[in-house]
């Protein structure tokens, strides 16, 4: 499912032609179930879990990103920077909860 929403957020922000969404779509299914797999192994700390996840997808950004145009290219870049600081360490995988963003 979490693949599903990032095809469809990379589609709707980077203006996707339906052949590179086509393209795309096998990418981000594999990082999602390799993604999957991080989140469900119990012998992990959270700590190797976000090691783990951003791991696989800045191996994923380079296989993206080879089929956007430079325009896009840069727009991708810019979700990835933007997604960077919208998760603190330890948003999801921790019990601590992020802090709360200012007011």
């Amino acid at each position: 499912m979490e693949a599903l929403g990032e095809l469809r957020a990379l589609t709707q922000q980077l203006n996707l032609t339906p052949e590179q969404r086509e393209k795309v779509r096998p990418i981000v299914t594999e990082e999602g179930e390799q993604l999957r797999v991080v989140r469900l192994d119990e012998h992990l700390t959270p700590d190797q879990r976000r090691q783990k996840s951003l791991e696989i997808r800045e191996a994923f950004q380079p296989k993206v990103a080879a089929l956007l145009t430079p325009e896009q290219q840069g727009k991708f870049k810019k979700m990835q920077e933007t997604y960077q600081v919208k998760r603190p360490e330890g948003a999801k995988d921790s019990a601590t909860p992020a802090p709360a963003p200012p007011k």
